[in-house]
């Protein structure tokens, strides 16, 4: 669906490239529509997790893309690529924007799954930026004044 998502953005000004790759992505879909995904409830998993990933500014106009993807007992449910609105300033603000889609998405993940009269839906989210936020705050020095 990713690549029906790109090419989509293309339809007002197709090049003859666009065709052909259109054309391609419909022989795989016509190729694969019997498939099927098969979920298994895994023993040692939590009930919801969540991976995040971004880019920086390799877009159009400067823009990020965030990646992200739900599990539920370690079972794809939701993955989505976005195009950043904001242009980030850095690495790190575009995965903060990244996390911040990733968890709103666990949130609203939660919130149904309650409203369906699951009890207990506690997520955990697997993302790169915390284990760079721990290296900076291991070797992170205040400005003091007389600096």
């Amino acid at each position: 669906m990713y690549s029906v998502g790109i090419l989509s953005t293309k339809l007002n000004n197709a090049s003859s490239n666009d065709i052909q790759l259109a054309k391609r992505v419909l022989r795989y879909i016509k190729q694969t529509r019997n498939y099927s995904m098969i979920y298994y409830k895994h023993p040692f998993s939590t009930d919801l997790s969540g991976y995040s990933d971004a880019n920086f500014g390799v877009e159009n106009r400067g823009l990020s893309r965030s990646g992200t993807i739900s599990m539920m007992f370690n079972n794809p449910i939701n993955w989505v690529s976005k195009l950043q609105t904001v242009p980030a300033l850095s690495t790190c603000e575009s995965e903060w924007y990244a996390v911040d889609l990733l968890h709103r998405d666990l949130l609203w993940i939660k919130q149904y799954l309650l409203d369906l009269g699951n009890q207990s839906t506690p997520f955990q989210s697997f993302v790169t930026i915390y284990q760079q936020l721990e290296y900076y705050k291991m070797n992170f020095q205040p400005l003091t004044p007389d600096m």
